[in-house]
């Protein structure tokens, strides 16, 4: 049996994608060899919540949902929508110019 064609072990998460091939048409729509490095790049530098089974990158999609943010950005940016009705600018009574001589 060739190794990428080895399947996944039968406890398996349901929604885990198996291998480099299969996390690169999840992320970018397409499994080539440019997209195949990208993601074996993305995990060398840490960039992908991905774990390992017997040496074959794999990576859960709900884990890719909440990628990149932690759960105080999420309710912060959730807060400040709620609170004012859009994303944040400067916080109020500073002036993102402050500090700046006119010249």
């Amino acid at each position: 049996m060739a190794k990428d064609t080895v399947p996944p072990p039968p406890d398996f998460p349901a929604d885990g994608l198996w291998g480099a091939q299969g996390i690169a048409a999840f992320l970018f729509g397409s499994a080539g060899a440019r997209e195949t490095r990208r993601v074996y790049c993305l995990a060398r530098h840490s960039k992908l919540p991905f774990f390992r089974v017997g040496g074959k990158l794999c990576l859960r999609r709900s884990a890719i949902h909440g990628w990149g943010k932690s759960p105080e950005e999420t309710a912060k940016a959730a807060e400040t929508v709620a609170d004012n009705g859009a994303t944040a600018g400067p916080p109020e009574g500073k002036d993102k110019n402050a500090g700046k001589s006119e010249a």
